[in-house]
């Protein structure tokens, strides 16, 4: 079984929906307090909508089901090489180191598993209620064979 190793850099403990996402901090730009407009029509159920800091606009993310319309609230803005994206949280805890954990294998039975993101986006965690965020998956499927920001955002 292939294994993630999880202590070298550390995680950013987020909560949504009351359960635990550990994103890794090498791929956390920084906090947002954002406006969100409403998601396209047809878009996949994990696109949040397109996310506006200052001047900038990035696709927001939302791993768990969203509300309708434009709305304003929390997230990180996250990297993977030169794409950027902002990814919806209800808070944010703080710091988090995790033993290494496995990287394969089905977040189904946590309570992450009725979220509406692909699985190969989550990763197991050592606790009862959370999962990793693999955001190099996030990054493949956000972008178009050639590199370019399209992916699977339509349905």
């Amino acid at each position: 079984m292939q294994r993630l190793d999880t202590a070298a850099d550390g995680f950013l403990a987020c909560r949504i929906g009351g359960h635990l996402l550990a994103v890794p901090l090498a791929h956390v730009v920084r906090l947002l307090d954002y406006g969100r407009g409403s998601a396209p029509p047809l878009a996949q159920p994990w696109f949040g909508g397109i996310a506006q800091d200052g001047t900038s606009l990035f696709p927001s993310l939302a791993l768990a089901a969203r509300s309708s319309g434009a709305r304003q609230g929390k997230g990180l803005l996250l990297s993977a090489g030169d794409l950027q994206f902002a990814l919806e949280v209800d808070e944010v805890e703080g710091l988090l180191r995790l033993d290494a954990v496995a990287a394969e294998g089905s977040p189904d039975s946590s309570p992450a598993g009725a979220w509406c993101c692909p699985r190969e986006w989550l990763a197991p965690a050592p606790t009862a209620d959370g999962v990793i965020l693999d955001v190099g998956a996030v990054a493949r499927d956000l972008r178009a064979d050639d590199g370019r920001l399209a992916g699977r955002f339509g349905a």
